[in-house]
């Protein structure tokens, strides 16, 4: 986590989750690239619950492809709520 916090690159993640609701907070990131994958690794909290996302992709395909598959998850996460529900007892 602090690694990631540390970065300064906000390209992707931060750009993705910059204008959804107001229980999405960015957290950090760690973006890179190769010849052939663009991927970034980020951690992010909506309401009270923290995820680490991983997404590569093709690099013929955009940034804004990596931004949109990033949004989506979050969207899909507001929608749905925590990926794990709490036990009882």
């Amino acid at each position: 986590l602090s690694a990631l916090v540390s970065q300064s690159d906000r390209e992707l993640g931060h750009e993705a989750l910059k204008d959804l609701a107001p229980s999405v907070h960015w957290i950090g990131e760690k973006t890179g690239q190769n010849n052939h994958v663009i991927a970034t690794s980020l951690a992010m909290k909506i309401d009270e619950e923290r995820y680490a996302l991983t997404v590569a992709i093709d690099h013929s395909a955009d940034l804004y492809a990596l931004q949109d598959i990033i949004r989506s998850v979050a969207n899909h996460l507001l929608e749905t709520g925590p990926l794990a529900k709490p036990t009882e007892g």
